[in-house]
């Protein structure tokens, strides 16, 4: 039996643990592919900043070689594609089919606002469909629900309801859950407000970054189990890999002081030569970090995402 499913039978973490060390392997639960910054929305508080146009999108095939090294130690049970909008990334088919072939028991998904489904080339479909990744599609506006639904209809077959989450059982549904006729999970979310993300409007007339208490930024956050390979390596979270980008881009409009930029400078991720020289530092990425104090302690603000149908 393949050491996954004996784990898997087993159930328990500390006897998962057990395993991982006397393999010398590690695990993580979820991991997400940053593709690019290029997005076809604006969303307001977006908390990877693609609504300030960034640009940018990493080269798939110059770091191929080393995520098959990350992943011959490195377990993942659930992977996300995601941006910016992933459906624009030209090497789409080539990340799904490599992760894939490399991480053959995870489960694949892509985090996508699902208005260019209709427009997916056959190769992406076919990838989609062959290793039967999840779309996981949320929706910003709430005349889009329909027209979204029947673009994935199209590309991936009729749409049985297998399941209507609410927060409480009158409350309003906030995402349905699908299984197409070629047997792809479909989740459509109905996200209309973001809460505020670490650049807010200052006094100064500019976009700053937040002073907060980092491990009460920590706990407030919900991104903190979200971590990012990006350009071969592997980021505690999607604010550290875009945050130096959009300062790079968008200097005018950001005020960062001296003392948070040598704070973000400081931080470095996780290469592959780190991970096999001390497999237990993928544990570390759970942690709270020095940089978590350049995001909100509290989400206490949210804003409609879309104001008005623009497509």
């Amino acid at each position: 039996m393949p050491q996954k499913e004996i784990i898997d039978c087993i159930g328990d973490y500390h006897e998962r643990t057990f395993l991982e060390r006397l393999h010398n392997h590690r695990w993580l639960d979820y991991t997400e592919f940053y593709l690019t910054h290029h997005c076809n929305l604006t969303c307001v508080n977006c908390n990877r900043f693609s609504n300030h146009g960034l640009s940018g999108s990493t080269d798939w095939n110059l770091h191929r070689d080393t995520y098959k090294e990350w992943s011959r130690k490195l377990h993942l049970d659930k992977v996300a594609f995601l941006g910016g909008e992933p459906t624009v990334y030209p090497q789409l088919v080539q990340a799904i089919t490599d992760v894939n072939t490399w991480w053959p028991d995870a489960k694949l998904e892509i985090t996508t606002n699902g208005l260019l489904i209709e427009k997916l080339r056959p190769a992406v479909v076919d990838a989609i469909k062959r290793t039967q990744t999840k779309l996981y599609i949320s929706i910003h506006y709430e005349t889009w629900k329909d027209s979204i639904k029947q673009a994935v209809e199209s590309k991936f077959g009729e749409l049985t309801l297998k399941h209507a989450h609410r927060d409480t059982r009158d409350g309003p549904i906030l995402s349905d859950r699908f299984i197409s006729s070629s047997g792809n999970e479909v989740v459509l979310e109905y996200t209309y407000y973001f809460r505020n993300p670490a650049l807010m409007p200052g006094k100064s007339g500019k976009l700053e970054l937040h002073r907060s208490d980092p491990e009460a930024a920590h706990r407030a956050c919900d991104m903190k189990h979200s971590h990012h390979f990006w350009e071969g390596k592997l980021y505690k979270c999607g604010v550290m890999v875009t945050l130096p980008y959009m300062i790079e881009q968008k200097s005018h409009m950001v005020n960062i002081h001296p003392d948070q930029q040598q704070l973000l400078d400081s931080y470095e991720p996780l290469t592959v030569d780190d991970f096999y020289a001390d497999p237990d530092s993928v544990i570390n990425l759970e942690k709270t970090i020095d940089q978590c104090s350049l995001c909100p302690a509290n989400y206490t603000d949210y804003t409609k995402i879309i104001t008005k149908d623009i497509r």
